[in-house]
Order: structure tokens, then C-alpha cells, then sequence
């Protein structure tokens, strides 16, 4: 809760990863459904060499790494910004950060 409440602070410019609905394997559906590769054959999931593997996954397989993706924001900066813009993103991040 604190971390979303951060993230949507005006003028922090964060989000949080487990938001975005990419790059988190819960959501990942062709592994968990097992299938991934633009052909049968190269799907590592029914390849003979993978036979006997630990092959199932669950969305709620790793639950420390949902919550550190839960309390994880991420904060947006450019790089053709000065350090002036800079300065002031980290201070309202700072401000952000001390009213929660």
C-alpha cells in the first residue's frame, strides 16, 4: 500500500512492476500454461531432453519475490534531462517518501 501510494504521489513519476502486467512471471501466460516457441518442436517444455525437470509453474510460486515487486517502485527519469530536473524529481520523491 505504501509503495502505490508513492508511486502516485504527483510528481514522482513512479509505478510499481507488479502494475504493469509485464515482466512478471504470474502473468506470463504461455509459460504457465506451458506453451512457449513459435513451433511444437521448440517448445522446451515437451523437448526429451527436459523430461523429468521441474516443469510446473504457479502464479503464486514465488511469493517473496510478489511482495518485493509489490513494495518495488519504479521512478521515471529522462535522459536528456538537466540536473536541475533532476534535483527536483529527487526532492519530491524525498517528500513523497517522509509524508508516508
Amino acid at each position: 500500500a505504501l509503495a502505490r501510494a508513492f508511486a502516485k504521489t504527483e510528481g514522482v513519476g513512479g509505478g510499481r512492476p507488479i502494475d504493469s502486467g509485464k515482466h512478471v512471471y504470474s502473468n506470463w501466460e504461455p509459460i504457465l500454461k506451458q506453451r512457449v516457441g513459435h513451433s511444437p518442436g521448440m517448445n522446451p517444455y515437451r523437448m526429451p531432453k527436459n523430461k523429468g525437470l521441474r516443469l510446473n509453474y504457479t502464479k503464486n510460486m514465488c511469493p517473496r519475490t510478489l511482495d518485493i515487486l509489490k513494495r518495488t517502485v519504479f521512478i521515471s527519469l529522462h535522459p536528456d534531462w538537466t540536473e536541475a530536473q533532476v534535483r527536483t524529481r529527487i526532492a519530491v520523491c524525498r517528500k513523497a517518501g517522509a509524508s508516508l
